[in-house]
């Protein structure tokens, strides 16, 4: 039986993954899974705690290794993003969400436990590592990113955080969803960042979004 609690909304959050991927230590391996066991057993156990069906409702529930290193090609080219490595997660409904992302943790848990170990029997330099994860669900809170420590929103926000919210808003804007991009442009002018839209492409209309401090 379909379960009546998924919704064209989504929950959306990103995941920094800290850890080059290498030979060696093989993270994304160890975070994806062999054939992608990892990946689906989060969606399985997800969808079933709320009784939906993993065969009707996979999609509902997604979890994506994104950028240097992770082996999704995207875009018209097909290449591989230049951002660091990342692990996405998206779903539709909330309590399957707040599973999904339960399961996340505990997995980056033990392997940055297993990275420490290994930095440690190979003599590399290491520092302890605890979880990093950015939200996107602008609809219904604020946006935080949150590493298990006391959020400090007095210190200006890394280039890369301001980029991973211009992608967000980006995203929002292609469908159509101005009240969360509008949401996203609010929450970093209240940060003192400032978003530039400018026409980029000679030709192609194509949108570039730029940013820059107000303060």
């Amino acid at each position: 039986m379909r379960h009546n609690s998924l919704t064209n909304s989504k929950f959306t959050c990103r995941y920094e993954i800290q850890i080059d991927n290498d030979k060696e230590f093989q993270v994304a391996r160890r975070i994806i899974g062999c054939k992608g066991f990892n990946m689906k057993n989060i969606i399985d156990v997800c969808l079933s705690q709320i009784g939906a069906d993993p065969k009707v409702d996979s999609d509902s529930i997604k979890l994506r290794l994104r950028g240097k290193g992770s082996g999704y090609r995207e875009g018209v080219n097909k290449l591989e993003s230049d951002d660091p490595l990342h692990l996405c997660v998206s779903c539709k409904d909330e309590a399957a969400y707040n599973k999904a992302c339960k399961m996340v943790e505990e997995l980056l848990k033990t392997i940055y436990q297993d990275y420490k170990s290994f930095c440690q029997k190979t003599g590399r330099c290491f520092e302890d590592l605890s979880v990093k994860r950015l939200d996107f669900n602008f609809a219904t809170k604020k946006p935080s990113m949150y590493n298990f420590e006391q959020p400090n929103e007095t210190e200006r926000m890394s280039e890369t955080e301001i980029k991973m919210y211009i992608e967000a808003r980006n995203k929002a804007r292609r469908e159509l969803n101005f009240l969360e991009a509008d949401n996203i442009r609010n929450f970093l002018k209240g940060r003192g960042i400032t978003l530039i839209d400018e026409k980029g492409g000679r030709g192609r209309g194509v949108e570039v979004t730029t940013w820059r401090y107000t303060n």
